[in-house]
């Protein structure tokens, strides 16, 4: 035991050591921090090797075991405290320094938009006074009344407000506060040169007081002249009307009174280069990067020269630093944080910058720190005083705790146990499942074609022996095998209706579809059920828009679904008529079959096209059918991408009607993957009220094995399946079916996402992640708003 504490301490010692930085030298309150420690260590060894030792105290090897490794933890817990602390002022000074250099960003910006607001205010004011302004022939200003204004308007902010004519001569001035000036050629000035070649305003370079080259509008001191061109009635330059702004006024408003921190100031570059504004003014004037060479003995001259080269002077905004040998009234190497941005002037571009010392961020975390090291010792304390209380409770109780915990532990193996077995049983159950539907689908493959095997040499022989009795004339055998005709027909359709209902729901069922008259349906179906309508004294009418447009579709299918429909309406209407429609409408075909039967219960409308659904059993006795005529209907008409419902009240008849999509109009199809069948339900039914086609599964398998035969839309995907995770199923049908790309992909989950794995999701192709429970409509305007947005399958 005592090897192990020695090693305990040791080990205390090397951690706490490799934590400290001794690059720079330790704090008075770090060595008091680093002792503190020690001492915790040692007398929480001490402790427990006095405990140990102890001969009226019996010790088990588990207590041993227990207590000491919560010292273990204990120390643990120290060292852990402690390197924090010794690692807390470079972490703490990185993230304060972060965020005053966005506040210095910031103010460098407010500062930039400022200037700019201030020029390009007086931009828009010389605009609108240039159009309501005329030069005349003799050179005079008609409307001067409006320079006038603007004048007054800002006088605060201009010295001058002038106009020159189409050649360059001055014809107007306020205030006339320079002599000799009227009549003065101008014409040389760029700005003048400028505005009569492109007819768009100049802010002019900053005009200096340097002879006569320099000579203008403001001539005794540094200023811009911000200038716009006028135009006569026939769109013609006439001349310009400028303003003058004063640099040392923009400076005194601008750039002296900004003040970062405790000591920073700012200073303003031209798009020349040059300071228009500096703490030390003797600089205002030069060329910055002159300046900064005669002074690079002083300051990191490298670094602050890339800055203004290759950013400021770019029109760029950022945060840099470099070293200086001063800053305002203190000498020595002082390291200060530059953040700049341009300052957008339309035709030119200047830079403003705020400089202040790295040492006043710096003061800030020092004095955290010292916070920091009072808070650290006062946590060392805390985990000692804890450490000593639960090391005795340990040596005196452990015993009972373990026994409980083996108890709990044999209760927990036991419902594993259970559980494991439960889980074996359902997937051995679900497997079977699995295995009887598929034995199912097979059994009716194989029945159906075993039952219309035999169908086949019957009919033929009928056939023969029908021609006989007809030649021969003998009634009974005819009517005979007329009811062996009809009947074998019914057993054929029944076959016909059990394969329909199986490759619809296995997506076997092949359609052809080619483009087709609707109308031309229609009358072929009422065609062939006339005879069968004459039959009963009824009459089937067909009314057919004209000017019709053709559908794309399946022809034999459509025409079975009209067949289906009128063969139902002749079998439940004892007299009247049944009618065909078919109109555009809404850019869709709608197919009518009205009746004058004897309807439908208005509880029993909403399972009317679920497969083997009857109305009454004695209605099926008394009318044959099986129930899966209808469904079959729905099934075809929705591969289509069209509806289908019925309207009917009882003992009134009934009007089933369906939609086919005209050419241009297209349906998103959606894959619902979900296990839960009254969920998938309540979807299917929503969606298709809201105008989707909607097909569902429950499987991963399943949903992969459509995939991979029919492009979809959109794939609304749980994330988890039964036979495997929905992220599972994505993964494989992105590697292996490449539509999977362009369809729409939402995930369903119980359990929220961070944000860093929803845009893991995004960036892998996840167009949204919902957290379930979600209300069913709101889940409907989310799946418009990606087709919306994103246009998915157009």
């Amino acid at each position: 035991m005592k090897i192990k504490g020695l090693c305990l301490v040791c080990l205390f010692l090397m951690q706490t050591v490799s934590a400290l930085d001794f690059s720079n030298n330790l704090s008075e309150l770090e060595f008091i921090t680093l002792a503190a420690a020690f001492l915790v260590a040692v007398i929480i060894a001490f402790i427990h090797f006095r405990e140990v030792k102890a001969k009226d105290v019996k010790i088990s090897s588990a207590q041993k075991k227990v207590s000491l490794g919560i010292i273990v933890i204990a120390v643990i817990l120290i060292i852990t405290v402690v390197i924090t602390g010794f690692q807390y002022q470079s972490v703490l000074g990185d993230s304060i320094l972060y965020q005053f250099n966005r506040q210095q960003l910031i103010l460098a910006r407010q500062t930039a938009l400022c200037i700019e607001n201030f020029v390009l205010h007086k931009l828009s004011y010389l605009e609108i006074a240039s159009n309501s302004i005329m030069i005349s022939s003799q050179n005079e200003v008609v409307g001067g009344e409006h320079i006038l204004f603007v004048y007054e308007s800002h006088k605060n902010d201009v010295d001058n407000i002038f106009v020159l004519n189409s050649t360059g001569y001055l014809i107007f001035i306020h205030p006339k506060n320079m002599q000799n000036i009227t009549c003065k050629d101008f014409s040389f000035r760029k700005y003048f040169r400028e505005c009569r070649r492109t007819g768009k305003p100049y802010v002019s370079e900053v005009l200096l007081a340097d002879g006569e080259n320099y000579a203008d509008v403001g001539n005794n001191y540094r200023s811009v002249v911000v200038a716009v061109p006028v135009f006569n009635s026939s769109n013609g330059f006439d001349g310009v009307l400028a303003v003058t702004i004063s640099i040392s006024e923009l400076n005194k408003r601008f750039i002296y009174p900004v003040v970062s921190g405790d000591t920073g100031y700012a200073w303003l570059l031209d798009d020349k280069s040059f300071f228009l504004a500096h703490y030390n003014r003797d600089f205002e004037g030069e060329d910055a990067f002159l300046v900064r060479q005669r002074t690079a003995s002083e300051i990191d001259f490298q670094a602050i020269n890339d800055i203004m080269r290759e950013k400021m002077m770019n029109g760029e905004e950022g945060v840099g630093w470099y070293t200086s040998g001063w800053h305002r009234n203190r000498t020595g190497e002082i390291k200060k944080i530059i953040a700049y941005a341009p300052v957008n002037l339309g035709n030119r571009v200047w830079s403003v910058a705020v400089v202040v010392p790295t040492e006043e961020v710096t003061g800030t975390v020092n004095n955290f720190y010292i916070q920091q090291q009072y808070i650290t010792i006062a946590i060392i304390a805390v985990i000692f005083i804890a450490t000593i209380g639960m090391a005795i409770m340990t040596l005196k109780y452990n015993e009972l705790l373990e026994n409980d915990v083996k108890n709990r532990t044999r209760e927990l193996e036991m419902v594993n146990k259970d559980l494991k077995e439960e889980r074996e049983k359902t997937e051995k159950a679900y497997d079977q499942l699995k295995e009887a539907d598929r034995m199912k689908d097979e059994f009716m493959n194989v029945a159906a074609h075993e039952l219309k095997t035999p169908l086949v040499p019957i009919k033929g022989y009928l056939g023969i022996m029908e021609d006989d009795i007809l030649s021969e004339g003998d009634k009974d055998t005819k009517k005979i095998m007329e009811v062996i005709s009809r009947n074998i027909k019914r057993l054929e359709n029944l076959i016909n209706d059990i394969l329909d209902i199986s490759k619809l729901e296995s997506g076997g069922m092949k359609f052809s579809m080619e483009r087709l008259d609707v109308g031309e349906v229609i009358e072929n179906s009422v065609q062939d059920m006339a005879s069968f309508a004459y039959q009963k004294g009824l009459v089937i009418e067909s009314q057919i828009s004209e000017g019709l447009p053709p559908v794309n579709g399946d022809k034999q299918r459509l025409t079975q679904v009209i067949t289906n429909l009128i063969n139902n309406a002749i079998k439940f209407t004892e007299e009247g008529s049944i009618r065909v429609t078919a109109e555009e409408r809404d850019n869709e075909v709608v197919v009518s079959v009205k009746d004058e039967g004897i309807g439908i219960p208005g509880d029993k409308i909403s399972n009317l096209f679920t497969k083997f659904y009857q109305v009454d059993s004695t209605l099926s006795r008394r009318y044959g059918g099986t129930g899966l005529g209808l469904a079959i209907c729905k099934g075809i008409v929705r591969y289509h991408g069209g509806r289908i419902w019925v309207e009917s009240s009882e003992g009134k008849g009934s009007r089933f009607s369906f939609t086919l999509p005209l050419e241009g109009k297209e349906y998103k199809r959606i894959l619902y993957a979900e296990d839960d069948e009254d969920t998938r339900e309540l979807a299917r039914a929503l969606f298709e009220e809201g105008g989707y086609n909607v097909l569902t599964v429950s499987t991963g398998k399943e949903c992969f094995r459509l995939l991979r035969r029919e492009d979809y839309d959109m794939l609304l995907l749980n994330s988890m399946l039964p036979d495997m995770s929905g992220w599972e199923l994505f993964m494989k049908i992105k590697k292996h079916i490449g539509s999977a790309s362009s369809m729409a992909v939402v995930f369903l989950s119980m359990i929220p996402a961070e944000e860093n794995q929803i845009k893991v999701l995004r960036e892998n192709g996840i167009s949204d992640y919902i957290t379930k429970p979600i209300d069913p409509r709101e889940l409907l305007e989310k799946i418009n708003t990606i087709f919306g947005e994103k246009k998915w399958g157009d």
